[in-house]
């Protein structure tokens, strides 16, 4: 198996302007323990006079732990492709952090062709990994894979409050970049293309964190009066344009819903409406 490591021995292996690509989609997934080990390691060495700053490409925000750690301990050199932590956020406007503010679904492409440079550690939370280098991610995908592909080196946070039941959630599969790329096959909920796991060679995990955190993300607010209006009155819409024919075939077209309490309004009216034919998500 892989050596066990506690954060600090983890933090110890990355060098000052090496990039980290870390899992997560926002705050779900991302790793929490390394990047507060990361975090005291810059402070010890900064205030030894000695510099350190590492590059940082996410799928999207991070937590605390990872973002607002780093930019508390002034560690960021750059960051991409999204931030919404205020310590981060101070530290780029403040011109310590460098910062490219960039479309979520290129960061794949961008890695894998070497447009961001290159990626010395991935920083991957984990529910599982097998002996045979194969990761069950925890709850998000994000750029991970891509991650994974073209780093030099892996790190496993292993975060048992994630479930290993968890394997079988995640459809991961491969894009070829442009102009190569092919229409995504998935025409239905219900469509698998790809692999439940990310699979990598084993001799590219330099080791293991053991951890059990919970995702440090908030809770929406309850639905108010306002709020279940909008739902209400989109999902009115939809089936009164269902009923005049608006739609091909008589049915709902396919319908990607935010993140939000707009969202989860609009959801909650549609599964309500009796009207409305039954849908999957």
């Amino acid at each position: 198996m892989f050596t066990e490591l506690v954060p600090e021995e983890a933090a110890a292996f990355i060098k000052n302007g090496e990039t980290l690509g870390c899992s997560g989609f926002t705050l779900a997934g991302a790793p929490k323990a390394l990047g507060r080990a990361l975090a005291k390691r810059a402070d010890a060495l900064h205030a030894n006079g000695e510099p350190f700053k590492v590059g940082l490409i996410t799928g999207a925000s991070a937590g605390k732990s990872l973002d607002g750690a780093l930019a508390d301990a002034n560690a960021i050199s750059f960051r991409t492709p999204f931030q919404t932590d205020p310590s981060l956020r101070d530290s780029i406007n403040e011109g310590r952090s460098c910062f490219y503010d960039m479309h979520l679904g290129l960061v794949p492409s961008y890695v894998e062709r070497g447009i961001l440079g290159p990626v010395d550690w991935a920083v991957i939370e984990a529910s599982q990994v097998t002996p045979q280098g194969e990761i069950t991610l925890t709850s998000s995908v994000g750029a991970s894979p891509a991650f994974c592909n073209v780093a030099k080196r892996i790190l496993i946070e292993q975060n048992s409050y994630h479930p290993t039941e968890l394997y079988g959630i995640h459809d991961i599969t491969n894009i070829a970049p442009p102009p190569l790329t092919d229409v995504i096959p998935v025409r239905r909920c219900s469509d698998f293309i790809g692999s439940p796991t990310i699979k990598v060679d084993p001799s590219r995990i330099v080791g293991v964190i053991r951890t059990n955190e919970p995702d440090e993300s908030g809770s929406f607010k309850a639905l108010d009066p306002a709020t279940k209006k909008l739902g209400q009155n989109v999902a009115e819409f939809l089936l009164h344009e269902l009923k005049r024919g608006a739609f091909p075939g008589g049915r709902l077209l396919p319908i990607q819903a935010g993140v939000g309490n707009v969202s989860n309004a609009l959801i909650e009216a549609m599964v309500a409406n009796k009207e409305i034919p039954p849908f999957s998500m």
